[in-house]
């Protein structure tokens, strides 16, 4: 074997050691780098990349239509909720005389901003009478019997204390 044959089977063999070495390190780069994506890949149950891709992103779309759509009836609820009863008040009392057991009432309902109104029953001793009277923006339209404003004033405290 002369000289230049021996020098490149020693560079040959040093190339291809060489060669090896960094086939090494990128594999082991390319594991190190690999593990969070196969990580989120097995938490997503197990997708296989890339031919589960396309079902992975059809179910993230799904799952934005359907975040979108609890977003609409969230809004329609919270428009609903602003009408609701928010806060009430309850005085039984004796309307008359002659009556006892307190089986007379007036009964406050106003929503969130104080708009309502207070339904009042009136027991006799042969009869029983009912009135709504209307309340907007936490006032009466009409003058009110002391029992009425006392549960006007109950459902009142109801909406303060919230």
């Amino acid at each position: 074997m002369n000289t230049t044959t021996v020098v490149l089977t020693i560079v040959s063999v040093a190339v291809a050691v060489l060669a090896a070495a960094v086939a090494v390190l990128c594999f082991m780069s390319m594991r190190r780098l690999a593990e969070p994506h196969r990580r989120f890949l097995s938490a997503l149950g197990q997708i296989e990349f890339p031919d589960d891709l396309t079902q992975y992103l059809e179910l993230l779309g799904q799952v934005h239509r359907r975040v979108e759509d609890l977003g609409v009836r969230a809004d329609a609820l919270h428009r609903v909720q602003l009408r609701a009863v928010s806060s009430c008040g309850l005085v039984h009392f004796d309307a008359f005389d002659h009556m006892g057991g307190q089986l007379s009432f007036a009964l406050a309902l106003l929503d969130h901003l104080g708009n309502g109104c207070i339904l009042t029953g009136l027991r006799g001793r042969d009869s029983f009478d009912a009135y709504c009277r209307r309340i907007v923006d936490s006032r009466p339209e009409v003058d009110l019997m002391p029992e009425e404003e006392q549960a006007l004033r109950e459902a009142l405290d109801g909406l303060e204390r919230r």
